[in-house]
């Protein structure tokens, strides 16, 4: 077996190589007889439970390297190249690691997050209900309800007109999820802005948004995110926001670009609006599952580097709120203007 580190690798090298092929080989000889257990995966009882320990062992081993965030990337594929036949039957953990739209987060997985959907295959469902069953995508679903009910909730308080601004929407599943909740006299007042990297997200956001509402309330635009405090253009596009939402981006910011979003939204907020904010913290289980088998890594905070980044951006406390959703795995700014 070609090794995973230079043949001058040092000691410690060498034993979390050695950790790494008995995580692989303990998942193989783990998984192996269930087939036959539960009965060609029909036993969904049997089937699941079984993976969850053989998946549980597994990161446990891996845990034991030490290794964490971009140090285990290429250590990784050690484990894949032993054990791809079966993880590469679960179709969401799969999806993170081949990233077909470039990265992991991307809104195809996004959607499938967000629906609790599983895979067809007999084996693969069982793989997908672990991944949908981890504290990360609980956490995007909770984060992407907050969003839905907090525009539920402005939509519904008594104004006449409500502009609504989503950077980095995706496919727009938390919008539509409130647009389905609104009566149709709610969702007239309603202008969407919805922005994100990917013009496929935009086109997939489209056509079920205008089933609710009037094409003239709509305006999609595929832009670069990251540019955006940069860009007076794009920044027009968001002047005067009762609320802008931001779930994913920062996940992936620096601190200065994270502070400098977090001014753009701000300035560009009407008075008394806000915007929410998401980030992920340290607190998320997950984080070992998410690296090892899907290469998925995120940049984490707590609530004292949310704070410094505030500050850095030039808000004051009285403008800033902080919370989280109901795990505790993504924090939350709330920022008024």
């Amino acid at each position: 077996m070609t090794s995973f580190f230079p043949i001058e690798a040092a000691p410690r090298d060498a034993e979390i190589e050695r950790l790494i092929i008995t995580a692989a080989e303990n998942l193989l000889s783990d998984l192996a007889p269930l087939e036959a257990a539960s009965s060609q995966w029909s036993d969904g009882e049997i089937a699941y439970a079984g993976i969850e320990r053989a998946m549980s062992r597994c990161l446990a081993t891996l845990e034991q390297t030490g290794l964490v965030g971009e140090a285990n990337r290429g250590p990784s594929a050690g484990l894949w190249n032993i054990a791809r036949t079966w993880l590469e039957v679960g179709d969401l953990q799969r999806h993170a690691r081949e990233k077909p739209r470039g990265y992991a987060g991307d809104f195809e997985m996004l959607a499938k997050i967000f629906r609790e959907v599983h895979s067809p295959h007999p084996l693969g469902r069982w793989f997908d209900k672990f991944f949908q069953a981890q504290a990360a995508p609980a956490a995007v679903r909770n984060r992407m309800h907050m969003v839905s009910s907090d525009i539920v909730a402005a939509a519904s308080s008594g104004a006449n007109h409500l502009k609504i601004v989503v950077i980095g929407c995706a496919s727009a599943l938390d919008v539509l999820d409130a647009l389905q909740k609104l009566t149709e006299k709610d969702r007239e007042k309603l202008s969407l802005v919805l922005l994100d990297l990917d013009p496929r997200a935009i086109e997939a956001a489209w056509t079920p948004l205008l089933e609710l509402v009037q094409p003239q309330q709509l305006q999609l635009a595929a832009t670069n995110l990251l540019r955006l405090p940069k860009r007076p253009t794009d920044q027009a596009l968001i002047a005067g926001a009762n609320r802008i939402y931001c779930t994913g981006l920062f996940d992936y910011f620096d601190d200065q670009q994270a502070a400098a979003m977090l001014a753009t939204f701000v300035a560009h907020l009407a008075p008394g609006g806000e915007s929410l904010v998401f980030q992920f913290s340290h607190s998320n289980p997950t984080r070992g599952y998410m690296e090892w088998i899907g290469n998925w890594y995120l940049r984490y905070r707590n609530e004292s580097d949310l704070d410094r980044i505030r500050e850095l951006g030039g808000i004051s406390r009285a403008q800033c709120r902080l919370s989280a959703e109901p795990l505790g795995v993504n924090l939350c700014w709330h920022l008024s203007h």
